[in-house]
């Protein structure tokens, strides 16, 4: 009989309860791991709320900005006690959106433009906000960054803004908010100078101003005030201008003051689209991209002789223009190309004229160009700011930049 080994426990009583030191620690650290997944769950979880709420404000912002571009092109009606009848449409009119009186409603507190009159806010503190549902609001802020504060809108029933800026805050739920601008201004940019602003020949252009006014009774050439009736762009042509008008023989004829402007010195200023030929051509083109059957452009290749059908916005002959039928026009009218204007019977402008020759074929200089109007009897060209830019902003409007802050 084999006899069983005996185990020496001598030396291993210090192990004693290892195996639960071991379990315990093994316990520790998947606890640990088990509280970390938990906690990077946890903050996942919040992680993906905040982000859900960052783009409610988000979306809430640009509703709000497309609410606003919705009121600028004439597809919302007017809120009652707004002070404009009810149901009234404005479309792409500048000076109304940013016009305290036509933007907000009497009874709001703001004094920034809003559109409190033509959007449903939940109130008329300054606080309030145009609701959306699921918790998200947005609230708007037009300015025009030409003239911040209002003076010269407050100042001119005439004065009409270039641009505007339109800021769309949106909210969303925890305490999420996203801000969003933009800028927009007319589809196409015309600067006006003047009444009828004549380009003068470049040095390598060719023939001599033509001007006449005639001795007519009844005939004006009046101004807003704000810029001269006649433009030029060279001292010579101005001379011509203002001589005409001071001469003895044509005291009939009505002037406003300021009678002339002249770009050569600095008395008024030469638009962008007349620095050259080839610049001229391209606003004939970004015309003709605007032109539909809806929109508020006439474009005529060639001669044409006026209608009374031709009562407004903007009018592009590029061979002679003849005024007659007795009609009224209000808007801008760009003869651009043969640059000769013939008047024939009565009728009056309001608003600005352009006249300039060059041949279309070279683009190499400017010619000078011909105005006259001695056949004209009884009528009137008045310059108005107003008129002219209400011509430019009939046409729409496009994004000139947005940011997001």
């Amino acid at each position: 009989m084999t006899p069983e080994p005996k185990v020496s426990m001598h030396g291993r009583r210090d192990e004693r309860g290892a195996a639960l030191i071991t379990a315990l620690l093994v316990s520790l650290l998947m606890l640990a791991a088990g509280g970390a997944l938990i906690y990077t769950t946890g903050m996942s979880a919040a992680n993906a709320t905040d982000a859900t709420a960052e783009a409610q404000a988000y979306y809430a912002a640009e509703a709000g900005l497309q609410s606003a571009v919705t009121v600028l092109r004439g597809n919302v009606a007017a809120r009652a006690g707004l002070g404009l009848p009810v149901g009234t449409k404005v479309k792409n009119n500048f000076r109304v959106l940013n016009l305290l009186t036509t933007s907000n409603l009497p009874t709001d507190k703001a004094t920034y433009a809003r559109l409190s009159g033509w959007l449903p806010y939940d109130g008329n503190e300054v606080a309030s906000r145009v609701p959306l549902g699921n918790n998200t609001f947005f609230q708007l802020s037009i300015s025009d960054p030409d003239d911040p504060t209002r003076t010269s809108l407050l100042a001119s029933a005439t004065y009409v803004p270039t641009r505007l800026l339109i800021t769309s805050t949106g909210y969303g739920p925890k305490g999420s908010l996203k801000r969003m601008t933009l800028m927009v201004s007319p589809a196409t940019n015309i600067e006006v100078p003047g009444g009828v602003t004549l380009r003068g020949k470049t040095a390598g252009g060719t023939g001599t101003m033509t001007f006449d006014l005639g001795t007519s009774n009844g005939r004006g050439f009046l101004t807003d005030g704000s810029k001269p009736v006649f433009v030029t762009t060279n001292a010579g042509d101005e001379t011509t201008v203002t001589n005409f008008a001071a001469a003895d023989d044509k005291s009939k004829v009505v002037y406003d003051s300021p009678t002339t402007g002249d770009t050569a010195t600095g008395t008024a200023m030469l638009p962008n689209f007349l620095t050259s030929p080839a610049a001229t051509e391209q606003l004939i083109t970004d015309l003709k991209a605007l032109d539909t059957p809806t929109d508020n452009i006439k474009i005529v290749e060639g001669d044409y002789n006026t209608t009374k059908s031709d009562t407004g916005g903007i009018l592009l002959v590029t061979g002679t223009l003849t005024m007659g039928g007795n009609n009224n026009f209000t808007g801008i009218i760009l003869v651009l190309g043969e640059g000769k204007v013939v008047w024939k019977g009565q009728g009056d402008v309001t608003g600005a004229m352009f006249v300039v020759k060059y041949d279309r074929t070279k683009l190499l200089e400017f010619d000078a160009p011909t105005f006259d109007v001695s056949g004209a009897g009884s009528s009137t060209i008045t310059y108005s700011g107003s008129a002219a830019q209400n011509a430019l902003t009939s046409l729409g409007f496009r994004v000139a930049g947005m940011v997001e802050q």
